[in-house]
């Protein structure tokens, strides 16, 4: 499942599309040539929700990882905060710095600063989340991790670099994020525009979250150096 593909070799989003040309787009998509960034062929579905998406027309001889519904929700969530707070914005964004490959499930874009958002449900090791992270940099792309609690666990402490890596639950009134320093866990929506407002800052012992009406002298978040 994805929210990008490929239409006779040109990048779509499912952003592009109204609810009503995305059904006529399921119509008529057989007359062209659709496929997903793996190179195999795709088809445009609608989730139960009547949320739309592009999935593989047959997964045989694809080893790429399939997005489940969830994960593709939270990125929903993420691209609708980052364009609200006024910032350009992609889904699933890939490239490639000499040998190094990046992806990121959101990618936020503003004059010159770049924000990857990178969203995990399962458990991975610590090394997975710290060689993404640092493919991401590479690339002048400043990496932010949402990855589920339930998976986050065995993440603690990862290193003694700063890595942001943020826990996400859900309660009853829908997705948070956990923060450091007893401070309250924040609404998802809420969470991803004060990243990128500036709100996030590093200081020993680790991440700090500061209100968007206080002032402190803290050293935010390092902005990264583009790569020559």
């Amino acid at each position: 499942m994805a929210f990008v593909a490929y239409l006779n070799s040109q990048r779509i989003r499912v952003s592009d599309f109204t609810w009503l040309e995305w059904v006529r787009f399921q119509q008529s998509y057989r007359e062209q040539h659709l496929e997903m960034a793996c190179g195999m062929r795709g088809v445009p579905k609608l989730s139960h929700r009547n949320q739309p998406y592009f999935a593989h027309l047959r997964r045989v001889g694809c080893d790429c990882p399939a997005d489940s519904l969830a994960q593709m929700e939270l990125k929903r969530h993420v691209w609708k905060a980052v364009r609200a707070a006024g910032w350009q914005v992609e889904f699933e964004v890939r490239g490639q710095i000499d040998t190094r490959h990046w992806f990121v499930d959101v990618l936020a874009c503003k004059a010159q600063e770049q924000v990857g958002f990178l969203i995990q449900l399962d458990s991975q090791a610590p090394a997975y989340y710290e060689e993404r992270a640092a493919a991401c940099r590479a690339a002048s792309v400043r990496p932010v991790w949402l990855v589920d609690r339930s998976a986050a666990e065995t993440l603690w402490p990862l290193s003694a670099e700063p890595l942001p890596i943020f826990r996400l639950h859900r309660d009853q009134d829908g997705e948070r994020v956990d923060l450091p320093r007893q401070i309250p866990p924040l609404p998802l929506f809420v969470f991803v525009r004060g990243i990128l407002a500036g709100q996030l800052y590093w200081r020993q012992p680790g991440w700090g979250w500061r209100s968007p009406n206080r002032r402190e002298s803290v050293q935010p978040l390092r902005p990264i150096t583009p790569v020559t």
